[in-house]
């Protein structure tokens, strides 16, 4: 078998399982970022702002220690997550009326 041949076929392959990862990450992307939408909507808007931070700080604990076996990028990617969603909260509690 010639090794140039072997070398082009394996690289061609190599290359198309590339673009099917990066074909699957923008599905996954996209998923990430309606999912993310839906729920600061449903943080802004939740009529029990007790019972919400309650159920998020009981997720936050669980979540955060799976997070601490992921990579930096992970824990980072979580915490700027969880920081987003309290900046929400905070404005969302600042706008309702007392």
């Amino acid at each position: 078998m010639d090794l140039k041949f072997e070398l082009d076929r394996l690289i061609s392959e190599m290359n198309r399982q590339v673009a099917q990862l990066r074909e699957e990450l923008d599905v996954a992307r996209g998923d990430l970022l309606a999912t993310d939408a839906v729920l600061h909507a449903v943080v802004a808007t939740h009529p029990d702002r007790n019972r919400l931070r309650t159920v998020l700080a009981k997720f936050d604990r669980q979540a955060s220690e799976r997070a601490k076996a992921g990579s930096s990028k992970y824990r980072y990617a979580y915490v700027a997550a969880m920081s987003r969603l309290e900046e929400t909260m905070t404005d969302a509690d600042a706008s309702v009326p007392e």
